[in-house]
C-alpha cells in the first residue's frame, strides 16, 4: 500500500469510527430514556453492536498505523442480537413506544442508510483486498440493521397514526 492509499484507508476508517460512535450514542441515549424495558433492551443491543463495530474499526486503525495493512474482519454470528428480537412479530407488538422511541428508530434508520452508503463507497474505492472485505462486512451488518429498523419504523408509524385517529378504517 503506497502512502496515498494508506492515508485514504486511514481517513476512511476514522470516518467509519465516527459513524459507529454516532450510532452508539443515539441508541445508548434512547436506551436510557425509554420507559419500556423491552425497548430499552433493544436499544442497548443496538448500542452494543455499534460499539463492537467501533472496536473492530479501532483495531483496523491500529493495524494501518503500525503495519500499513488491514486485517480480515471477524465472522458475523447469525441469529443473535437485535435482528432476532425484531424478527419476532409478537415481540414487536409488545413494545410500548412513544414519540421519543419512534424518533430514535427513524433517526437510526437514516444513520444506518448513511453508513451503508459510506461503507459501499469505501469498498469500491479501496485498493486493498482485505480492506474491501472489512467494508463489505460492515455493509452486510448494517443492511440487516436497516432492514429491521425499517420494519420496526413502519409498524410503529402505523400504530402512531392509528393512536392519533389517522389510520384508514
Amino acid at each position: 500500500m503506497d502512502q496515498k492509499q494508506l492515508s485514504s484507508a486511514i481517513d476512511a476508517v476514522k470516518t467509519a469510527i465516527m459513524t459507529e460512535m454516532q450510532g452508539y450514542e443515539l441508541y445508548k441515549g434512547a436506551a436510557e430514556r425509554t420507559k419500556d424495558p423491552e425497548a430499552r433492551r433493544m436499544f442497548q443491543l443496538l448500542a452494543d453492536e455499534e460499539q463492537n463495530h467501533s472496536r473492530m474499526l479501532h483495531e483496523q486503525f491500529k493495524s494501518l498505523m503500525q503495519s500499513h495493512v488491514v486485517t480480515a474482519p471477524p465472522k458475523v454470528a447469525e441469529g443473535e442480537g437485535f435482528e432476532s428480537r425484531v424478527a419476532d412479530p409478537k415481540w414487536r407488538k409488545s413494545l410500548r413506544f412513544g414519540n421519543m422511541e419512534l424518533s430514535a428508530v427513524s433517526i437510526g434508520s437514516n444513520l444506518e442508510a448513511r453508513a451503508i452508503a459510506f461503507y459501499q463507497q469505501c469498498a469500491k474505492t479501496t485498493p486493498d483486498p482485505e480492506g474491501r472485505k472489512v467494508f463489505e462486512w460492515l455493509v452486510l451488518w448494517e443492511e440487516d440493521h436497516l432492514k429491521w429498523m425499517q420494519t420496526l419504523e413502519d409498524e410503529l408509524k402505523e400504530r402512531y397514526w392509528a393512536d392519533q385517529g389517522f389510520s384508514p378504517m
